[in-house]
């Protein structure tokens, strides 16, 4: 976890909906959020939107938020994940029925070794990977402060709103 925060692998770089990450992500962390028998929700999502991702570290940008709605969720709680564009960017927001962040745990959320665990539950490297590697696909995590709402961290990437010729699979 330290190497992968440090220094990341080259992402390898394709153009693909956004929604097959998604998809993959959800399945691989479903078994944990049927275990606090946690609600996994996907809404508003608009169809279609491309982006050009490593898969393998979109999932792990992903499956850190996921994951961390999932534990700061109460047993019987809910994840919701919806997908929006925002002019030339996709945005993805994973929101929880949890507690939400307190002021210290909201400065240090994207800081290696912090963690708002008790010892021993958390490494502390989940948010800062996550925020490492959307950077690395020219995208970024930011959680939303929003009083009186669910949690909410939200991961923007740039819109691929036209596949380049050579990329372009035949039928």
């Amino acid at each position: 976890e330290v190497m992968q925060f440090a220094r990341p692998g080259r992402p390898n770089l394709r153009i693909a909906p956004i929604e097959e990450d998604i998809q993959a992500t959800l399945a691989q962390l479903s078994p944990l959020a049927q275990a606090k028998k946690i609600s996994l929700e996907l809404q508003g999502v608009e169809v279609g939107l491309t982006v050009q991702t490593d898969p393998k570290q979109m999932q792990i940008v992903l499956g850190a938020l996921i994951r961390n709605a999932i534990e700061a969720s109460p047993e019987g709680g809910w994840v919701r994940l919806s997908v929006h564009r925002t002019s030339d960017l996709v945005e993805i927001a994973v929101e929880d029925s949890g507690p939400g962040l307190d002021e210290t745990q909201i400065r240090h959320a994207f800081d290696p070794f912090y963690s708002g665990r008790s010892a021993g539950r958390g490494r502390g490297f989940g948010l800062p990977t996550a925020w490492r590697l959307a950077r690395e696909q020219g995208g970024e995590v930011r959680h939303e402060t929003r009083p009186g709402k669910p949690t909410r961290f939200v991961v923007r990437l740039p819109l691929v709103s036209e596949v380049p010729r050579s990329l372009r699979q035949s039928a």
